[in-house]
């Protein structure tokens, strides 16, 4: 069996980088180059796989909660900032949905605090993208902006308003995808945000 202290230690490890990867990642300025993007893409992979073995090794529940959340992370970090929230419903992608769903309803059962309602909505609809399950995910991002509770940075409405927007958009339903992206820059924060989301109600 593996040594609490060690994978402990692992774990702390992996989260460092992916802390730092998602920093810099924010800080960029103006368009990623497809380079830089799958460099970005490549590297969130890497901590992906090892996120994949640790959690094999996870002697806890405590372990098991963190490598969890930091797995919903990085699909949600690859979704945003690299794909310009699209994904591609690979059955690599359908594998890892399905766990962080069984993750999610485990918490809920439990009655688990370390997910609010409004993220455990929104992390929901995020797998079921993932998992090629638009109607379950354009569900779920609709109760997150209809939600009352509130994150604090506004984040999880902008997110929802936004791909909910890519999915009337991909729909030709271009007025209602103007509309929403509309309503995502009520709730924008970040500058480069900002700026994808005038840029995507413009391509609307």
């Amino acid at each position: 069996m593996p040594d609490r202290n060690d994978v402990a230690a692992r774990i702390k490890d992996v989260v460092d980088q992916r802390v730092a990867l998602e920093t810099t990642l924010q800080n960029e300025v103006g368009d990623l180059s497809e380079a830089k993007a799958a460099d970005y893409d490549a590297r969130y992979g890497a901590l992906q796989k090892q996120l994949s073995t640790l959690f094999k090794d996870t002697v806890d529940d405590t372990q098991r909660i963190t490598v969890m959340l930091e797995l919903m992370r990085i699909l949600e970090n690859r979704l945003v900032y690299l794909h310009n929230f699209i994904v591609d419903p690979t059955s690599d992608n359908r594998v890892l949905a399905g766990l962080v769903t069984k993750f999610i309803d485990q918490l809920a059962a439990a009655e688990s605090t370390v997910l609010t309602k409004l993220e455990a909505t929104y992390y929901r609809a995020v797998s079921a993208l993932y998992a090629g399950d638009l109607a379950a995910a354009r569900d779920g991002f609709r109760d997150a902006c209809a939600s009352e509770e509130s994150d604090e940075t506004n984040d999880i409405k902008y997110k929802s308003y936004v791909i909910l927007g890519n999915l009337s958009h991909e729909e030709r339903d271009y007025a209602r995808a103007k509309e929403l992206h509309h309503e995502s820059i009520r709730y924008s924060q970040h500058p480069n945000v900002t700026a994808q989301a005038l840029a995507l109600k413009a391509n609307s």
